[in-house]
């Protein structure tokens, strides 16, 4: 089971949301903060990958893209 949890507060009370995340689509707000977070993962694995030296050229980048 994957866990997601969002913390923050609501009228000035803290709150804790644990929410099993297969049923994010009922939670339209932590769904988007949770395509947020794995975007941004996806970034840092990218620009790790640049860094490293890890490309491909622009023609096989076009190709994968196409199909």
């Amino acid at each position: 089971m994957v866990i997601f949890v969002h913390t923050g507060t609501k009228n000035g009370t803290a709150y804790v949301v644990v929410v099993d995340a297969r049923k994010l689509d009922y939670h339209p707000t932590l769904e988007a903060e949770h395509a947020s977070i794995v975007l941004l993962t996806e970034a840092e694995i990218g620009l790790s990958e640049a860094l490293a030296g890890q490309r491909i050229s622009s023609t096989n980048l076009a190709s994968a893209l196409a199909g």
